[in-house]
């Protein structure tokens, strides 16, 4: 009898522990955790131990006060009429403006949820910080909304290594809603 006992509270204490390792919802990546602000129409997940970071107008998360790397969302309607190519020429001068040592390293054609996109990876000094950006840029037209959206990775030259793999999740689990 005793024997049974501990199997079944074995057994009670592993299911237990499976279940708060799992995911929060049927939707949510393992390991990731939902960013939302219920206003947005994409959803946006991140490492579970990211701390989140919703504002106005950005909804996002940042990995630690130690390593401030980040991740942003921004959406806004904007001239839709523009292109990629020249939405990022009025953008690159602004960079160009604030930022010390701006370079361009990449452009390259992708997606974003699905949505045709554009990725920028840049570096530049602001502050006497060196940085290094990764930017996911789409324009969405839809019946609800037509809008801009930028997906954000900012970090430290010195950690930028250590969270691209991170990145990567977060932009194959991006997703818009409707």
């Amino acid at each position: 009898m005793k024997k049974i006992a501990l199997l079944t509270a074995a057994v009670l204490i592993m299911t237990a522990l499976l279940s708060c390792s799992a995911a929060n919802d049927d939707e949510t990546p393992y390991g990731m955790q939902l960013i939302d602000d219920e206003v947005v129409d994409y959803k946006l997940y991140v490492p579970e131990d990211w701390t989140p970071s919703i504002s106005t107008g950005a909804v996002g998360a940042y990995y630690s006060s130690d390593d401030p790397t980040s991740v942003t969302v921004m959406m806004w309607n904007d001239d839709l009429n523009a292109t990629l190519d020249e939405w990022w020429e009025g953008y690159q001068e602004e960079f160009e403006a604030v930022y010390e040592d701006f370079t361009v390293i990449s452009t390259d054609s992708t997606t974003l949820g699905g949505v045709s996109a554009m990725r920028y990876e840049y570096t530049g000094t602001f502050a006497g910080t060196e940085l290094h950006y990764i930017q996911y840029v789409c324009m969405r037209y839809s019946l609800s909304v037509s809008a801009v959206y930028i997906l954000t990775f900012t970090s430290t030259e010195a950690n930028y290594e250590s969270h691209l793999e991170e990145l990567s999740d977060i932009v194959d689990n991006f997703t818009f809603i409707g």
